[in-house]
């Protein structure tokens, strides 16, 4: 039963991810974060987004890599480069998660001060 539905609570997670982002940047458009170099927030964006190019391009496909390349176990990964697979499926999504996660860190963590 859960093999059934893992589908559509990938694709619900997708969903909030990118609302959850699209929230933030209608929302928060016009914060700054100030520290010791004062940014606006699409140079944030810019940072966050580079900044993640590490674990959307290096961490993932290393854990990865190999079973897209193994085209006698996994056949319909044949279509394309496991490179290719790896920025289809994982690239965007990484940057958003690390997006949200330093968002929080930078700008509402300050203001709950959990941690």
């Amino acid at each position: 039963m859960l093999g059934n539905s893992l589908p559509f609570a990938s694709f619900g997670c997708l969903i909030f991810t990118f609302a959850a982002i699209a929230l933030i940047l209608y929302k928060w458009w016009d914060v700054q974060c100030i520290d010791v170099t004062p940014v606006r927030t699409l140079t944030f964006i810019a940072i966050l987004f580079t900044s993640g190019l590490d674990v959307g391009l290096i961490m993932f496909p290393l854990t990865e890599f190999g079973s897209y390349a193994d085209l006698s176990a996994s056949p319909e990964y044949g279509f394309a480069n496991p490179l290719a697979i790896e920025l289809g499926f994982w690239a965007f999504l990484i940057w958003g998660f690390y997006f949200l996660t330093c968002f929080y860190f930078a700008i509402i963590e300050p203001r709950v001060k959990f941690f």
